[in-house]
């Protein structure tokens, strides 16, 4: 009870959740609940720091009605960043398996001078459509070459974090990211010359999503996003010396 604050191990920040999430070698959800347990186990409190407190740390979770995040940046929506999944994502998913519920998830917006809170698909849907979804910041981001097209890749993979640890990324997201990114023709070669490595990743996670059953793709988008990721799969086999 003397415990009410949590994190991972004095001197290190962050979970193991994004190492997954990366890899791509998980198996089921439960992974992700326990490796965020694991990760922030670590109890602090008056004359105490760094104790391993687990079991505590369920007890509380099973007790949690409303999970929040404060955004105080117009820099970063919640799709932006993989903290977002890794935290405010990770926690939601703990507690709505330690609760056997979902929590209300919140994200309180205090970057203007009067607060908004609004749901987190509400935030959600904001991030996709102002950012992966939207063909002026794609074609912004390809403007930066090579690392314009490893931020449209990597907001994917948040995408698909986010799928797994709040189950808030619906089907249409999935299909406006296909359809203005792999599907047009314009854009993809742009994406591709400018970064093959970050196209591959980009459509394997599209392909994962689907994979996991996040995603519910037509027969179509799955052999358009396969025949992409076999042909720029050998292109970059052809480039290895």
């Amino acid at each position: 009870a003397r415990f009410r604050i949590f994190g991972p191990p004095e001197g290190l920040y962050a979970t193991s959740i994004t190492a997954l999430i990366e890899s791509s070698e998980w198996k089921s959800e439960t992974e992700i609940i326990n490796a965020y347990l694991e990760s922030m186990k670590f109890a602090y409190g008056e004359n105490q720091r760094n104790i391993k407190a687990k079991e505590v740390l369920g007890t509380l979770l099973s007790n949690v009605d409303v999970v929040s995040q404060v955004r105080d940046t117009v820099e970063y929506e919640i799709t932006d960043l993989d903290h977002y999944y890794e935290f405010l994502g990770g926690l939601s998913r703990a507690v709505e398996e330690q609760r056997g519920s979902n929590p209300e998830v919140l994200i309180a917006d205090t970057t203007r001078e009067k607060i908004k809170v609004e749901d987190v698909k509400d935030a959600l849907k904001r991030g996709v459509i102002t950012r992966i979804t939207n063909p002026k910041w794609l074609d912004a981001m390809l403007e930066h070459g090579m690392n314009g097209a490893t931020k449209i890749a990597d907001r994917v993979e948040y995408m698909l974090g986010l799928a797994a640890t709040m189950h808030s990324i619906e089907k249409w997201m999935w299909d406006k990211t296909a359809e203005n990114i792999v599907l047009n023709k314009e854009r993809s070669e742009k994406l591709k010359k400018a970064n093959p490595w970050a196209f591959r990743k980009l459509v394997s996670r599209l392909l994962e999503a689907e994979k996991r059953g996040y995603w519910k793709a037509e027969k179509e988008i799955m052999e358009r996003l396969e025949k992409e990721y076999l042909e720029t799969e050998g292109t970059l086999e052809e480039s290895v010396p």
